[in-house]
């Protein structure tokens, strides 16, 4: 059996009887799953998961007329699949959902650690005709329009951290990675979005040692939420469809407000590097360009790069 006939045999997160439960653990274990077993060959999940349909993520959506939605259970990477593809229409959109990536892209062509249905991880191709004004921005709009979502889900207290992670508690609970490019008037865009829901102990293990920020999970936060994620799918996909309407519109500036408020950055004192020399300050929000604004002594700089963190006191 593949791995995705396994996790599809034990998505309840029962106990099954399985031929060759040794294979079934290794091969569930290389996609970050925890799989528990018996001596007489049974296994079960650690975590029941409700695996992506797309009927039912178009049942929950409200945007269903303005993008068509595919699933997928082992890509590369959603934005890469989506990019390869045909660009969308003006005005209307694609969306491809994932059960597991592997070859998932953070910010800087990091890697992004899930395991096999134990998060979201979706993109959406959206066409600008023309162009927008600052297009560097969408990243923070698309991280805006994910808490708008999560909001409407009754899931609070996501931060946001320049330039695009969402944090819970200090935790890194999912990110935002935009792909733009432009062909005369009209730019192609491409927004994905990751989030934990639940962290296997391998996954746990495999960010501790990338040496980034500490891992949270939805799952901690509103279990309910969690579990229903083809209805937190098309949550997501919904937001970011309407952010792509107000972007094209308005630009960045009904989505600054919104960001700066959540910004767990604003007011503390951080360093910045990957710049020379690197950069010591208070970051102070963000600008109408998307700049990470830091103020050090007199002077209000404009990031638009850099690693950030938040200097220990």
């Amino acid at each position: 059996m593949s791995s995705a006939q396994f996790v599809q045999r034990l998505s309840d997160g029962q106990w099954h009887q399985i031929d060759d439960a040794v294979q079934c653990q290794a091969q569930l274990a290389a996609v970050g799953l925890d799989v528990e077993t018996t001596a007489d060959g049974r296994c079960r999940l650690s975590q029941a998961i409700e695996l992506f349909d797309a009927d039912l993520i178009r049942t929950a959506m409200t945007q269903t007329q303005r993008i068509t939605v595919d699933v997928a259970g082992t890509v590369d990477s959603t934005n890469t699949q989506l990019l390869n593809r045909p660009m969308p229409d003006f005005g209307r959109g694609t969306a491809l959902v994932a059960e597991f990536q592997n070859s998932g892209r953070g910010r800087q062509n990091r890697s992004w650690q899930s395991s096999f249905g134990g998060g979201i991880c979706l993109s959406v191709a959206w066409q600008f005709r023309p162009a927008p004004k600052k297009p560097g921005t969408l990243s923070l709009a698309a991280g805006v329009a994910v808490l708008r979502a999560l909001a409407r889900l009754g899931v609070t207290g996501v931060k946001l951290k320049w330039p695009n992670d969402l944090l819970y508690g200090g935790r890194k609970l999912g990110g935002v990675l935009v792909d733009a490019s432009q062909t005369g008037e009209a730019m192609h865009v491409v927004a994905g979005v990751g989030l934990n829901l639940h962290l296997s102990t391998r996954n746990i293990a495999e960010i501790n040692a990338s040496g980034g920020l500490q891992a949270a999970a939805l799952g901690e936060i509103n279990t309910t939420v969690a579990r229903g994620r083809n209805a937190l799918a098309a949550a997501v996909m919904d937001a970011l469809v309407e952010m792509f309407s107000e972007f094209q519109q308005k630009g960045f500036d009904p989505f600054r407000q919104e960001w700066n408020h959540a910004d767990v950055l604003n007011g503390c004192a951080i360093q910045v590097s990957g710049l020379t020399p690197p950069l010591a300050g208070e970051a102070v929000g963000v600008d109408e360009s998307g700049a990470l604004l830091v103020r050090a002594g007199e002077t209000t700089h404009r990031l638009y790069a850099g690693d950030v963190r938040v200097r220990s006191v």
